[in-house]
């Protein structure tokens, strides 16, 4: 539509050009003056019009853009949905679907050592009759033949004394460990959406009382000004009261960078790569936290991915140590060939052959390479059981603190709630006074600070307990049953 637009809009002057050189043509061609007068009105008045067609066109062009850059409402985004967001987009959660997709694969690739592995062949040997390769390098058979053969050749495990299985019980153990894996990456994911739209909602609500102590700033101011204008205030409180309204507008500017920097970090936590408006929804309920901690720490202790993830670990390094101490027994086998030789020396080879046996592989002498790799197994495996008794006590302090800090944080809620109240009475008394004359501008303004930080503290309080609340979830790995 806009190449065909730009197109258009240049025909009115290739238009006018066309008429000058028409006239001369017409002209040239001796045609009659009133023929000629004709014919160029005729011409003006079709480019008039395709002129004027391209104007209305332009002009819905315009429309139409205008209508698709208009902006669209933001969406309504509920925690419930951010968390759905973050468990669909967010990269490392991807990442982890990948990781126990490829780990699936791996105990297909282990397992392949039961069935037979098939081999084709091809070779085409050029040698003159009675060739012998006398220092090949190795001890074989010296004898080369001129010769060009094709066939298979096959080989089925019997017996290993249970490496081959020791091998996959690992891998289905590792793979278990990169479920546990992905299941603490969601829980981390959501706990970090949860704390960044707790951070949001704060944002708005701290905003909010900046506002409302804007608003309440300026109308004192005004009203001052009228009273100093009567002669009744002085200038002492105008200057008061502007300080008031600066410090409102400022403490507006910090409220909304805040809340601005709060969004960023959402969009980031939910995966999502470019930015975008969001209504966010405040409807959590402040419940108490679970009283019983101990209960909670058994039943988590049993469910907690990363601890389940070191335990699968551990069964995997296990199996890998039987797996090495397996490597000291024999091996046996079932070999088969066969093929046809196309091109030979008939005195010499057999259309075909065909041949089956049984290999026996027993280690006797390795240089200590199956010792070091059984000693370096069970080395590891020790290793993760120190690594998954540490998580057990770590687990067990992250629970008790974070639940610490849950009570705390609702105690707070109670006493911040109790002084925004009290500020919120303070300032109507000392208001009044104003106005009767028994308290100053100073009085008035202290007032007005303390209740707006009152308010602050109230909403830093109810949704730093949220957020506490949420990491006790988080540590536990349980949803612990709390109105939000």
């Amino acid at each position: 539509m806009k190449y065909f637009i730009e197109r258009c809009a240049s025909f009115p002057l290739f238009a006018l050009v066309f008429l000058r050189l028409d006239r001369r043509i017409h002209e040239t061609l001796w045609l009659s003056q009133r023929e000629t007068r004709w014919w160029m009105k005729y011409q003006v008045t079709c480019t008039l019009r395709f002129t004027a067609f391209v104007i209305i066109l332009s002009v819905v062009h315009s429309i139409d853009a205008k209508a698709d850059n208009k902006i669209q409402p933001p969406q309504t985004l509920s925690l419930k949905d951010a968390q759905n967001i973050a468990l669909k987009n967010h990269p490392e959660i991807l990442s982890s679907q990948y990781n126990v997709m490829g780990a699936e694969e791996k105990i297909k690739e282990v397992n392949a050592n039961y069935l037979p592995q098939i081999t084709g062949n091809s070779i085409a040997t050029f040698a003159p009759s009675n060739t012998r390769l006398t220092a090949a390098g190795s001890i074989n058979n010296p004898g080369v033949y001129h010769r060009g053969s094709v066939g298979v050749s096959a080989k089925q495990l019997i017996l290993d004394f249970g490496r081959t299985g020791h091998l996959i019980g690992a891998e289905q153990n590792k793979m278990q460990a990169q479920e546990a894996n992905q299941a603490f990456i969601q829980m981390r994911v959501k706990f970090l959406v949860t704390q960044a739209y707790y951070t949001v909602l704060r944002a708005i609500e701290i905003l909010k009382v900046a506002k409302e102590t804007l608003t309440a700033r300026q109308t004192l101011f005004e009203r001052i000004q009228a009273l100093r204008d009567s002669k009744i205030r002085s200038d002492l409180d105008v200057s008061i009261a502007i300080q008031g309204v600066e410090e409102g507008n400022l403490l507006v500017i910090k409220a909304q960078t805040d809340l601005n920097a709060a969004q960023a970090k959402l969009i980031q936590n939910l995966g999502l790569n470019e930015q975008k408006s969001f209504t966010f929804v405040n409807d959590i309920k402040v419940a108490p936290p679970p009283a019983d901690i101990d209960s909670l720490l058994l039943k988590g202790k049993d469910q907690n991915p990363e601890i389940i993830m070191l335990k699968c670990e551990l069964d995997s390094a296990r199996q890998k140590y039987e797996a090495a101490k397996a490597e000291n027994y024999p091996t046996i086998n079932l070999v088969g060939y066969a093929g046809k030789n196309p091109i030979r020396d008939a005195k010499q080879l057999q259309p075909g052959y065909a041949a089956a046996g049984i290999e026996l592989s027993v280690p006797i002498f390795t240089g200590g390479k199956i010792t070091a790799g059984e000693k370096q197994a069970f080395y590891h495996s020790q290793a993760i059981l120190h690594t998954l008794a540490n998580k057990e006590n770590q687990f067990i302090s992250n629970v008790k603190v974070a639940w610490n800090e849950a009570l705390a944080a609702y105690k707070n809620i109670k006493i911040a709630a109790e002084l925004r109240d009290n500020n919120n009475k303070s300032l109507e008394l000392i208001e009044v006074g104003y106005d009767a004359g028994r308290n100053s501008i100073v009085d008035l303004r202290q007032a007005q600070l303390s209740k707006t930080q009152a308010d602050i503290n109230y909403s830093n309080a109810v949704f730093e307990y949220m957020i506490n609340l949420a990491a006790l979830e988080f540590f536990l790995g349980l949803k612990i049953q709390a109105a939000i």
